[in-house]
């Protein structure tokens, strides 16, 4: 399973206040950026977890589950010490609190047995750290409405929705108590298409990111063509599980080369 340095999605989406328009928003930016960065850490650490649950459910290794778990576990606790650093006025503060207790019970469950029950919690939890991360980000958004944040925002939205998309799949095929219901998959499916498309009609181009937008539609196109195998499948399966890890290995270079991008018009 990725789980992000210290650094983390920072250094890929820190941009600096003075290549954002607009002198006075600098401070509401610089703060976006940094809870884009941590929220989206510990959303992508929680559903690697529930992803590392459902693969040995499946007998797919995702990756070495053990050590990918504990790592993906700090990470999470990491990143919200830091949040506890931006956060410091009531309103945003008291998400954030929410936020962490969520954590805290997954962390807590993801260190039980596999089974399907546990599954099932881990689900519907790693769901809820999403709402709070959401909660707390639309606060810092709202403040930081520049071309640069509503660029990073969505392709890291894409990001979300493809690892959303792969968890839901598995707790569905899975037949997990409180999983993901058909609709759900559908729903993931018609919601990352259409940040995709959102991307491709960006103003922001250039070679690497039209090969990476070009990768991340091939790969779409098989996970796309897997997830709507029959459920007695095993070998789709196995095929979303490992195209599922290339598009989101190709959604985290395309922040990187966006970042890139809007270095050179803004700077």
């Amino acid at each position: 399973m990725k789980v992000f340095s210290s650094s983390g999605i920072l250094t890929i989406l820190g941009i600096s206040a003075s290549l954002l328009a607009g002198a006075a928003h600098a401070q509401q930016n610089d703060a976006l950026f940094k809870v884009l960065d941590h929220t989206t850490t510990i959303r992508i650490s929680a559903g690697g977890i529930v992803r590392e649950h459902a693969g040995i459910l499946l007998g797919i290794q995702v990756s070495k589950s053990k050590q990918g778990i504990a790592a993906a576990e700090q990470e999470m606790t990491n990143r919200l010490k830091e949040l506890h650093k931006i956060a410091t006025t009531p309103q945003p503060r008291g998400i954030l609190n929410q936020l962490e207790q969520k954590v805290g019970i997954f962390i807590k469950h993801a260190n039980e047995p596999v089974g399907k029950d546990n599954l099932g919690k881990l689900s519907a939890e790693a769901n809820g750290i999403a709402d709070n991360a959401s909660q707390l980000l639309a606060y810092f958004e709202k403040n930081a409405k520049t071309p640069a944040a509503e660029i990073l925002v969505t392709v890291t939205k894409a990001r979300l929705a493809a690892g959303k998309l792969t968890r839901d799949y598995f707790t569905n095929h899975l037949k997990i108590s409180g999983g993901a219901s058909d609709a759900d998959v559908k729903k993931g499916v018609e919601e990352f298409e259409a940040l995709l498309t959102k991307l491709e009609g960006s103003p922001l181009s250039g070679e690497a990111i039209r090969q990476d937008l070009e990768l991340a539609k091939t790969q779409w196109i098989f996970m796309k063509n897997a997830i709507g195998r029959p459920a007695s499948d095993k070998q789709a399966e196995e095929n979303v599980a490992k195209t599922a890890v290339r598009l989101l290995e190709v959604l985290d270079d395309l922040v990187i080369q966006y970042n890139k991008a809007l270095k050179q018009l803004l700077g």
